[in-house]
């Protein structure tokens, strides 16, 4: 089993060399300063007004709860309906469904150090 240890305060580096001692022949990592520093990596939220339905089926998606450090505007953020369609998104969208299926609907964000958080919802069209 492999464990990562993410340092946040002075107090938790002064154990870090214990741990470090410790851990390492165990098969344990230690983590020290990166992303993991205060800095919140990209968390991405999706959620659908509804997920089944008769076609045309609209449906509302809400990115709202989705964020990066600095704010959703400062990292990249890409939503795919799962129908070919892509979009470019601030928070919402409204997709319509023309055809029967199953669809995947996916945001992607990423922040401006390459870091990655994805979610998705199943869309099911009858």
């Amino acid at each position: 089993m492999t464990s990562i240890i993410v340092l946040r305060s002075g107090a938790a580096l002064a154990a870090a060399a214990l741990v470090l001692l410790a851990g390492c022949a165990a098969g344990h990592w230690l983590m020290l300063g990166g992303h993991g520093m205060g800095a919140d990596q990209p968390v991405a939220r999706l959620a659908a007004s509804i997920t089944d339905g008769p076609a045309p089926l609209g449906v509302d998606f809400d990115f709202s709860a989705s964020h990066c450090s600095g704010g959703l505007h400062q990292g990249h953020h890409r939503f795919d309906p799962g129908d070919g369609a892509s979009y470019t998104v601030d928070g919402m969208a409204h997709h319509v469904y023309q055809e029967r299926g199953t669809y995947r609907a996916r945001l992607w964000i990423e922040d401006g150090d390459g870091y990655q958080s994805s979610a998705e919802v199943v869309i099911t069209v009858y």
